[in-house]
């Protein structure tokens, strides 16, 4: 199944936000939140956590999968709101989180999208402005998270998409939270790589995911997918993943040139997806980052 709207999915877990940003709430004696979503958000999350009846004293940690401006706007607001709960992200997140430049440009980013959303930076004397990010609690690659209960997120590194993303596996409910670095499923469920950093160290760290029992995926963006198409999720975004890599090089052997590759890639996807929260100028450096590594990568023969 496929669940487009927030809604409690099992005693476990409460999807939250909405179609187009999504974030969740794993419950077991403690409470964590996964994926920091943007600014905007943060009055929708509030109210869907409080007409739940959610306990938000038992909210004891957010977990940032990367460092992203569309994945990390809301922290800070629900920092400022719930000053008890650990911001928890990798270790590359927290150097990149350090870095002032960083730091405007996810800020920037985020005060745009609330001028979009024809919001102000302050929300009932809560600042919704992004003013940086002090990550309590740096995880890496299988470390562990017990939140009791039985509840426990074994944390995966997924090097690909960024340098400091990872993903959150819960056994206890065969979950995962991928994150973008698992693809993104567009609005009709069709799943892209988008392995902006490293595209080939983006296929290797999905392919890791592969013997992992997967009845759901929560997606950063348009719902939760569970039962069969849970299931299918990983084996859609392999395919896809090597279907778009070959359809690089195909375009590069025709126009022997990164910069027209790049240009006709970002033309199609955009023609197909539409522009989203990432504009077309942000999006076409993406895909000139991706058309690169995989034509150098084929041209070293790997």
């Amino acid at each position: 199944m496929w669940i487009k709207e927030p809604a409690t999915i099992n005693e476990r877990l409460e999807y939250l936000g909405e179609f187009d940003m999504c974030t969740y709430l794993l419950k077991g004696e403690e409470y964590m939140l996964i994926e920091g979503a943007m600014s905007y958000l943060v009055p929708t999350l509030l109210q869907q956590i409080e007409e739940r009846g959610i306990d938000t004293g038992r909210i004891t940690r957010y977990l940032i999968l990367h460092s992203h401006y569309d994945h990390c706007g809301a922290v800070p607001p629900i920092k400022k709101k719930l000053p008890h709960i650990k911001v928890v992200a990798s270790h590359r997140a927290r150097e990149i989180y350090a870095k002032e430049k960083a730091v405007k440009f996810i800020q920037y980013m985020n005060r745009q999208e609330l001028e979009k959303h024809g919001m102000a930076e302050d929300w009932g004397g809560l600042s919704l402005a992004f003013d940086g990010i002090e990550v309590d609690e740096a995880v890496g690659d299988g470390d562990v998270i017990d939140l009791g209960q039985g509840v426990t997120v074994e944390i995966i590194a997924m090097p690909g998409h960024s340098s400091c993303a990872i993903a959150a596996y819960v056994p206890v409910i065969k979950a995962l939270f991928g994150t973008d670095a698992a693809g993104i499923p567009d609005a009709n469920g069709v799943v892209f790589p988008m392995g902006n950093e490293d595209y080939l160290q983006f296929q290797r760290s999905l392919s890791r995911l592969k013997d992992y029992p997967i009845e759901m995926v929560g997606a950063p963006n348009h719902g939760i997918f569970t039962g069969e198409e849970g299931r299918d999720y990983l084996r859609k975004s392999l395919e896809a993943t090597e279907n778009f890599r070959q359809k690089m090089l195909s375009i590069y052997r025709s126009t022997g040139d990164i910069e027209e590759t790049t240009m006709q890639v970002t033309d199609d996807y955009l023609g197909e997806a539409g522009e989203g929260v990432v504009p077309k100028d942000i999006m076409q450096a993406l895909f000139r980052s991706m058309v690169k590594n995989v034509v150098e990568g084929e041209e070293a023969g790997g």
